[in-house]
């Protein structure tokens, strides 16, 4: 049988408790892994991210990430996408 708690609470302490364990959940991702200093692309940087590539646009035009240029080529970089998260959580939730 499933047991069942009903929590009652304001808006103010339930965001600050998604908020921490976004952050937990955030600062477990390995950030010194060789892998996250490869450069992606906007398609690679959106399944990244979980989110439409029109999304990175936005967000690249917001400053919330980084777009960098070689010659035509435009990437993001893979460890810089992955620490941006916590920001970006924090400017979209509140």
């Amino acid at each position: 049988m499933n047991n069942r708690l009903l929590v009652q609470m304001n808006e103010e302490d339930l965001y600050q408790i998604v908020r921490k364990v976004i952050r937990e959940e955030i600062s477990n991702i390995n950030l010194n892994d060789e892998d996250d200093n490869c450069e992606v692309n906007k398609k690679q940087a959106a399944e990244l991210l979980d989110v439409c590539e029109s999304t990175i646009d936005n967000w690249s035009k917001e400053g919330f990430i980084t777009k960098y240029a070689r010659g035509h080529r435009r990437y993001f970089l893979k460890k810089e996408l992955l620490a941006s998260k916590t920001g970006i959580i924090n400017k979209k939730v509140v």
